[in-house]
């Protein structure tokens, strides 16, 4: 039995690259795991009311991974090895592949191929319509964060960053590098794309800027704590929580930092998501704060009933994300009320993905659920 607390009518939902098309499959379209290159977690503001599950679907093992969107399909993996492609209106299953590992990694939608890693360490490419396997690259650990898609001397390629501190580039054709940067510890999560550069944390405590090009190293800034997620840029400002309980803003140009929070007590595993003047970050002591970009200082908190390791989205002037209380929450961008809540029963640790009316999200008892919002009252 679901629990359903709607607190009020307002969903605006979207993506940035994605269309709600008909049925057609728009099987090149690119889907980054967070909104685009910069990684920013923002996706288009489309109108929808009171979200209402339409399907769920089960799958073997834990779902930490977030959900890739076609106009037909929506892809994800799930601890149970496998990645699954599933029709987004019905929830019928078209599909699955299995790995060699858990997969914790979020697929990511590029040339027409699902590009995802596992934590059995390889990175594979599957044909999106099928689940063909296109190739797969042996990456010497496992690999947990969505990969970045980049065009490198005219050719598609993607960013993946793995659990042995390797970062590499990955030509899209046929899973050959391009180039590769060592660093001294574990990558966990997606690297961001500005112009050329490559922006990437790490949990050996360092921003990694890098050439896009041939994976040079342009700069590294220590933080000192780990970097466990993703960073997000907007201009000349990396956004990011780490282990040392503080978010920081970082400007990219000299790797000075700009600001950086008051302890909060707590880790950060959650990746930043920029809305219009602020951060949002979610934090292990129950807390998604809003961060003013300018300068750090508190614009508001909203405390959920578990600690919050789910990335949260933004669209239009609200900011979506999953608790470990097993709640989707919605809240106003600009002062962090509640305009719907939706308990799924099981812990969500990983961030829904929204595309037009439909979010797609999955939990840690390992169900898919498919959830519609009314586009009219």
């Amino acid at each position: 039995m679901f629990r359903f607390v709607i607190v009020a009518v307002a969903l605006m939902l979207g993506s940035p690259v994605c269309a709600l098309a008909g049925e057609k499959a728009e099987l090149h379209t690119t889907w980054y795991a967070r909104g685009g290159p910069e990684q920013q977690g923002r996706a288009s503001a489309v109108v929808g009311k009171k979200p209402k599950i339409r399907w769920s679907m089960k799958t073997g093992g834990p779902i930490k991974s977030s959900a890739a969107l076609d106009s037909i399909h929506a892809y994800l993996g799930s601890d149970d090895g496998k990645v699954y492609a599933i029709k987004r209106k019905t929830g019928v299953l078209s599909w699955s592949f299995e790995t060699k590992g858990p997969v914790s990694a979020s697929p990511v939608l590029v040339g027409g191929a699902v590009i995802v890693g596992s934590t059995g360490g390889h990175l594979y490419a599957l044909t999106a319509s099928t689940g063909a396997l296109q190739w797969k690259l042996a990456t010497g650990d496992k690999v947990i964060a969505a990969v970045a898609p980049v065009t490198i001397a005219g050719e598609a390629a993607v960013i993946v960053g793995g659990g042995d501190g390797l970062v590499q580039a990955v030509r899209l054709k046929d899973g050959e590098p391009l180039w590769k940067y060592q660093t001294d510890a574990y990558i966990f999560g997606s690297a961001a794309v500005v112009n050329d550069l490559v922006v990437v944390g790490g949990c050996d405590g360092f921003i990694h800027v890098l050439k896009k090009e041939d994976g040079r190293m342009v700069r590294r800034v220590q933080v000192g704590p780990y970097v466990g997620a993703s960073v997000a840029v907007s201009g000349d400002r990396i956004f990011f929580g780490h282990f040392g309980n503080r978010v920081a803003g970082v400007a990219l140009s000299s790797g000075e930092f700009a600001w950086h929070s008051p302890d909060t007590g707590f880790p950060f595993l959650s990746s930043a998501a920029l809305g219009s003047a602020a951060v949002f970050v979610g934090s292990r002591n129950r807390k998604m704060y809003a961060l003013a970009q300018a300068d750090g200082r508190e614009m508001w908190t909203f405390e959920a009933l578990a600690r919050i390791d789910g990335s949260p989205i933004t669209f239009g002037n609200a900011v979506l994300f999953g608790a470990g209380d097993g709640r989707l929450y919605q809240l106003s961008e600009s002062d962090g009320s509640v305009l719907w809540i939706l308990d799924l029963g099981a812990a969500i640790t990983t961030a829904p993905a929204a595309d037009g009316k439909w979010i797609v999200v999955g939990t840690h008892d390992g169900t898919v659920y498919g959830i519609e919002t009314r586009m009219k009252p």
